[in-house]
């Protein structure tokens, strides 16, 4: 008789646990989304000197979508939820103000995703999050079992039938000294997306934002020294009789050379002293003289020193002209006295930095 009993739990035990398996199946067969999309964007242009950009700062504004639906969905079970969100193929380069930046298939380019979702039920159509756009990086919904992290965010989700619209924000940096140029094209790489929670991270629907391609031409210039060194003469300790007399002044040229119409600035560092902001270049090692510096003058002016830098308003920074094509700038070297004259050599070098703004 106890047998018997034993036997009929068990079947009883079988009977539950196919019956659990059955409900748990059905609330995963019943959920189903449509595509409704896609969404589209016009990559911008840029024709500009992208090297004098500093590396990690915005190329342009952010640039944006229209809002688009891109799913429809059926209602599910309470406790299993339809997630919407975007997420991107590209490969990750750095993180700049909490944005995770990646690169586009031009050299020095990368771009940033964010998005502005908003979600439609029978509550009514609320946005997702909280301030809008929301960018790949910053914090999501964290929901269960995300598919495609780190390269997501997720902010909406809904047990409810209901449908997701997307704004899609695109922002692209410079990431590297130089820039390339070419044609810009984020084909295939931006998705919006959908999938059930919480179980593991199962896509019911991805949609590929469609990028219109752009052209990016990074205008530069090219500079050279002439000549280069500049050999100052052989003089004698009589030639600077007292301390910031000067003597010896050689002229030579920075030649230039613009494609385009260009605001060119330029500022002049101490190669042995990097910080120094004053007017007299350092010796170098192998200089044997004592009392004695050099001195750089443009248009007359004495040039003052700073960080080797193309930063706008850098320290000591000054302008040169607007212009394109070629232009020949002329600059004037002398020795300069410093102190008590020993006689023997002097080497020093100086460094300039252009900064196109």
């Amino acid at each position: 008789m106890l047998r018997s009993i034993h036997s009929f739990n068990r079947k009883i035990f079988t009977l539950l646990a196919l019956l659990l398996i059955t409900l748990l199946l059905s609330a995963h067969t019943h959920a189903s989304c449509t595509v409704v999309g896609p969404n589209s964007i016009a990559l911008p242009s840029f024709n500009q000197n992208l090297n004098a950009l500093p590396i990690n700062s915005p190329i342009g504004g952010q640039v944006m979508s229209a809002k688009v639906r891109q799913f429809n969905c059926t209602g599910l079970r309470p406790g299993n939820a339809h997630v919407y969100g975007i997420y991107t193929t590209g490969s990750y380069v750095t993180t700049i103000d909490g944005r995770r930046v990646y690169n586009t298939n031009i050299p020095g380019i990368g771009y940033a995703v964010g998005v502005d979702g908003t979600i439609s039920d029978s509550y009514g159509t609320h946005s997702c999050m909280t301030p809008t756009p929301s960018w790949i990086g910053e914090p999501d919904g964290h929901y269960d079992n995300e598919p495609y992290s780190p390269n997501n965010f997720f902010s909406c989700s809904s047990s409810l039938v209901s449908s997701y619209s997307a704004t899609f924000y695109l922002q692209f940096y410079k990431i590297s000294h130089s820039v390339g140029s070419g044609t810009l094209d984020l084909s295939n790489q931006i998705y919006s997306t959908v999938y059930f929670s919480p179980s593991n991270g199962i896509i019911y629907g991805k949609l590929p934002l469609i990028t219109t391609p752009s052209n990016v031409t990074n205008i530069s210039c090219t500079s050279s020294v002439s000549p280069n060194p500049v050999n100052l003469p052989t003089i004698n300790a009589g030639q600077l009789p007292f301390i910031n007399s000067t003597a010896g002044s050689t002229t030579f040229n920075i030649n230039t050379t613009c494609s385009n119409a260009t605001n060119l600035y330029v500022t002049f560092s101490d190669k042995n002293n990097l910080g120094q902001i004053g007017n007299i270049l350092t010796p170098d090692n192998n200089s044997t003289a004592s009392g004695v510096g050099t001195q750089l003058r443009y248009d007359s002016h004495i040039i003052h020193y700073g960080p080797d830098s193309e930063n706008s308003g850098n320290t000591n920074q000054f302008f040169l002209k607007t212009f394109s094509g070629q232009q020949n700038f002329p600059f004037s070297a002398a020795y300069i006295r410093t102190g008590a004259v020993s006689p023997g050599t002097l080497s020093t070098t100086a460094t300039f930095t252009f900064s196109y703004q």
